[in-house]
């Protein structure tokens, strides 16, 4: 586990929490990602169809959706949701490159023992 500098003083992130409370729980790491959102450039072919199905499979994913954007001549834009109980980013990076992919940016990552859902601000409800 890395330390992260933190001035003069080191943090060390404990890496999991056992409740014993839950014997059927064991262990749960607390770092595991349950929801990614990520704005991905592909090309037209594989379609989000097979696209969806290669992510289905990636270990610690429940459930995929994809969602084509934008169509340009030669790419598509497409916005990729994945949740499950501990999704291997690493896993999904491999997947998504091995299609000629590109992974444009990482939009929502929820993290820990629950999902949380965004909470609207002020500033939310002006946009909208």
């Amino acid at each position: 586990m890395n330390a992260v500098e933190a001035g003069p003083q080191t943090f060390k992130p404990a890496p999991y929490v056992v409740f014993p409370a839950f014997p059927e729980a064991a262990v749960l790491t607390l770092t595991d990602i349950k929801r990614l959102v990520l704005d991905v450039l592909k090309p037209h072919h594989p379609s989000i169809v097979e696209v969806s199905k290669r992510l289905s499979v990636v270990e610690g994913v429940s459930g995929v959706n994809c969602s084509v954007y934008e169509v340009d001549q030669e790419t598509e834009s497409i916005k990729v949701t994945l949740e499950g109980p501990s999704i291997n980013y690493d896993q999904v990076l491999e997947t998504i490159e091995s299609v000629g992919a590109a992974v444009h940016s990482v939009d929502v990552v929820s993290t820990g023992s629950k999902l949380v859902e965004e909470a609207l601000t002020p500033q939310d409800r002006l946009i909208r």
